[in-house]
This record gives C-alpha cells, structure tokens and sequence, in this order.
C-alpha cells in the first residue's frame, strides 16, 4: 500500500566551437582574417523523490501522491577572438598568430525549480472520481520578491461506461465525463 521512488539524473555536455574566416571571405576580408574559439559547457540536475499510498476504502479506492522535485541547469562559455593574421592558412587553434587579439568574454546563467506536490484520488465503484492537485514551486525565474507560488487543480470525473444502462452497448469501449480546474 506504500512505495515510495527515487530518481536522480545528471547530464552534462561539453562544446567547442572554432571558426576561421579567411581574407578570402566577406568576414575575414576587412580584418585580414579573423577566428573565434568558444567553449560551453552545460549540466543538469534532476532529482524525484515521491510516496505513493494506495488503500481500498469499502467500495473505494483512494490514492495519495506526496513528492519533492529539483531541477537546476547551469551553462557557462567563455570565447576568445583574434584578427589581423600573418596568412590564410592559419586555424582557430592557434589564435597567436593573430596580431590584434579581442577582449575575452564569459558567461554563467544558472537556474532551479524546487517543487513540493500532492496528487489525491478517490474513485467510488470505478466509476466516481475526484481529483485533486497541488503544486508548491519555488524558482530562479519567479519574480524576486515572490520566488514561491501555490498552483492547485481540482476535478471530478464519471465513467458512464461503467453505468448498467451502457453495459450491453459494444460498439463503447470507454465514455467519461471530467470536469476540472486549475
């Protein structure tokens, strides 16, 4: 009647991204060549941890969902430029070569998610049903004097197939009505 499950997920990439623009191309031309080198890397956190409870209650059955939920993703890249090389047969490998190096630049965006949140469901002979939701998410993106908000859902549902009336009607395999708000 109790499980509960755990998830965590870890994903990172790494990138580098060189370019070479000769005095033979529009770009490179005006600068007497120009190349770039740009390295990024990526990473992202997953994390569920969730309680599953699972009881029949008379002719019910009534199902809870309690969990907790993180999620960060972080980027940083740092590229470099160069201009003005000695011949057109250089790379972005060898950024030396260049006589006017351009000011380095980096970057670092991070973000989260924290999430608390509850499932309920009761479902009277499999053909009664309510719902509700609940979602407390705290994140980097929320505006900063209201970094927390409260999203809760509601709804009832009934299985009409499962009423006698339709049971000798074939050509039904499944009919439900649901209403909700969230």
């Amino acid at each position: 009647w109790l499980k509960f499950k755990s998830t965590l997920g870890i994903t990172i990439n790494h990138e580098n991204i060189g370019q070479f623009y000769p005095t033979t191309l529009l770009r490179g031309a005006g600068r007497n060549g120009e190349a770039s080198v740009e390295a990024i890397t990526r990473s992202n956190l997953l994390s569920e941890n969730y309680f599953t409870i699972n009881k029949n209650i008379g002719k019910g059955r009534f199902s809870v969902v309690l969990g907790y939920s993180y999620q960060q993703n972080k980027r940083q890249s740092v590229e470099t430029r160069a201009f003005n090389f000695i011949t057109n047969s250089s790379s972005f490998r060898d950024l030396s070569q260049s006589s006017i190096p351009d000011i380095p630049d980096s970057d670092l965006t991070e973000s989260f998610i924290k999430s608390y949140y509850t499932r309920a469901n009761y479902s009277f002979l499999d053909k009664y049903i309510l719902t509700f939701t609940a979602r407390y998410d705290g994140a980097s993106n929320f505006a900063s004097e209201n970094k927390w908000a409260f999203f809760p859902s509601g709804a009832i549902g009934w299985d009409m197939k499962g009423e006698s009336f339709l049971e000798p009607v074939r050509f039904i395999n499944q009919w439900k009505w649901r209403a909700s708000y969230g």
